[in-house]
């Protein structure tokens, strides 16, 4: 049935030691996460935040004759009336995606916070595992041990 010279204590240590370096060579069970900066504070949304108004009528000095300065300010009516259904798209367009921009930056911000998380629940559990492996291969090197000497008295016995 089986080899009789085999030792069941240097066969149980061989596999124990096989099987703590397989768990060792995936130390750590999760590399540490790289530091993160939330997008919320990022310059760029801020740049955002504060330049998504555009002012499309712009004022600038007043210089020539009056009836030039006149025949501006008629003109650029004319245009801002024709193009103010635009600019009013245009500006709700702008807070639109600055408002997304906003909220996928929270978003991002929360599922970092919520991996973070994870990923610390992880390696806790881990270095629980191990540690519940170490308990468990005492206690059946304990009872490999007991049973040794009940056999090593049952073979003196007979």
């Amino acid at each position: 049935m089986a080899d009789a010279d085999v030792n069941v204590r240097e066969l149980v240590e061989h596999l124990w030691e096989q099987a703590d370096q397989s768990l060792l060579e995936g130390e750590p069970v999760l590399a540490p996460l790289p530091d993160f900066q939330s997008p919320e504070h990022s310059a760029e949304l801020r740049y955002l935040n504060e330049h998504w108004q555009i002012d499309p009528a712009a004022e600038g000095p007043a210089d020539g004759p009056e009836w030039k300065a006149k025949a501006k300010s008629r003109m650029a009516a004319t245009v801002f009336g024709v193009l103010d259904r635009y600019f009013v798209q245009e500006k709700e367009f702008f807070a639109y995606g600055v408002r997304t921009s906003n909220l996928l930056a929270g978003w991002s911000a929360r599922l970092a916070g919520e991996i973070r998380l994870v990923a610390a629940a992880l390696n806790d559990e881990s270095h629980r595992l191990r540690d519940r492996q170490d308990v468990l291969h005492r206690r059946l090197e304990e009872r490999i041990a007991a049973l040794e000497d009940r056999l090593t008295e049952l073979e003196a016995r007979t």
